[in-house]
């Protein structure tokens, strides 16, 4: 299941090649999903994410303060500022 920098507006704000992806492990239909596996920030997260479109975005924006580099970071924030002014 895609993750990080890998989901939503960041997704569409960054060009990422399929090496540049970031996933977790799952199963089921989100298993198709390739690139770079993390962990989630808790085990259950991926089954809760697959269930609720916003809390997998926001589950993203969390792993992609963890894993981003400078600018994906950034763009995290930003977002996340966003949607929690909100």
């Amino acid at each position: 299941m895609p993750t990080a920098f890998s989901v939503g507006s960041l997704a569409d704000q960054l060009r990422l090649g399929d090496e540049d992806r970031v996933v977790w492990l799952a199963a089921g239909a989100a298993a198709t999903a390739r690139g770079r596996v993390i962990d989630p920030l808790y085990p259950s997260a991926p089954l809760a994410a697959a269930e609720d479109p916003k809390l997998h975005e926001l589950l993203a924006l969390a792993d992609t303060l963890r894993i981003g580099r400078a600018r994906e970071r950034a763009l995290a924030r930003t977002e996340l500022q966003k949607r929690l002014a909100a």
